[in-house]
């Protein structure tokens, strides 16, 4: 389904008025949803595993925890930092149904 940047915050207010989980965190965890999926669908998927905070949350439903970045480890054999930050750029840069645009700010 294509969803605007409009149909998106819609429908985040609504969630939040209907959960009270504020407005920032549903439309936050939203994005990093797509980028959780990205990663899931790419031929690298194996080569990264899911940690920290947000993965505690998701596991425990912790609504109101504060988590504003995804934790990875990587697994990837013989690859320098620089190396893996290629793959993480090719797999953001990927198509997908949103033509949402990702972008590696600070590492």
């Amino acid at each position: 389904m294509n969803m605007t940047i409009e149909k998106i915050k819609m429908i985040s207010k609504e969630i939040s008025k209907k959960t009270n989980i504020p407005f920032n965190k549903i439309f936050h965890n939203y994005f990093l949803e797509l980028i959780l999926r990205k990663i899931s669908k790419s031929k690298y998927s194996n080569f990264f595993v899911l940690k920290g905070g947000y993965l505690i949350t998701t596991i425990f439903n912790y609504k109101w925890r504060t988590t504003v970045d995804l934790d990875f480890m990587s697994i990837f054999k013989n690859k320098n930092l620089g190396e893996i930050k290629d793959i993480v750029n090719k797999i953001l840069n990927e198509k997908d149904e949103n033509d949402t645009i990702y972008k590696i700010y600070k590492t």
